[in-house]
């Protein structure tokens, strides 16, 4: 469910799904979405959630295997390092088509994949709909979240279009990540 925060406060916003997170040392990013108003301290109490609602969480799926699909060491580090924050372990793969290898081979041992959408080679979208693809066939599903710079609606629409089940927009903070983590790895 999309929350967004009708009255949005300056470092402290959020709004969950198709959304933005801010605080006090990043620059707020909105975007017009459709969705049910909430309150903010509604959007207050999602960003931030419960301690223990969060070590829950972090209980719940700790174990979780997850892909990192990310061409670039730099970008391959910080999410790793997010995820451990996290509590959460990760394999990491440099391209798309090592990404269809990875799944196919291990006959989806990972619970999520944090896919790139521009890499060399194979991009994220073309890996997305092969995966898709052998999933169909072979009668599963791995939850795939874009990971990219490019935050348009056009951009969105093409990662959903594609089969990915939700969209993250660079640089990825924290609070992003731990929120599209809950909602998609409770399903």
């Amino acid at each position: 469910e999309t929350l967004v925060c009708s009255q949005p406060r300056p470092h402290n916003f959020l709004k969950l799904n198709d959304v933005a997170l801010g605080d006090e040392d990043q620059t707020p990013r909105v975007q017009a979405l459709p969705a049910r108003e909430a309150t903010v301290e509604q959007c207050d109490n999602a960003a931030i959630g419960s301690r223990a609602e969060s070590d829950s969480m972090s209980k719940q799926v700790a174990s979780a295997d997850i892909l990192i699909v990310e061409d670039n060491p730099a970008n391959q580090k910080v999410l790793g390092i997010q995820l451990a924050h996290l509590g959460f372990k990760a394999d990491v793969v440099s391209s798309g088509q090592e990404a269809i290898d990875t799944l196919t081979r291990a006959s989806h041992k990972y619970k999520l994949v944090l896919m790139d959408i521009q890499m060399p080679g194979m991009d994220g979208l073309t890996a997305t709909q092969k995966i898709r693809e052998w999933e169909q066939k072979h009668g599963l599903h791995v939850q795939i979240v874009a990971i990219t710079a490019r935050t348009t609606s056009e951009n969105r629409a093409d990662c959903f279009s594609a089969g990915m089940d939700d969209f993250l927009g660079k640089p990825l903070h924290l609070s992003e990540l731990r929120c599209a983590l809950s909602r998609l790895l409770k399903k």
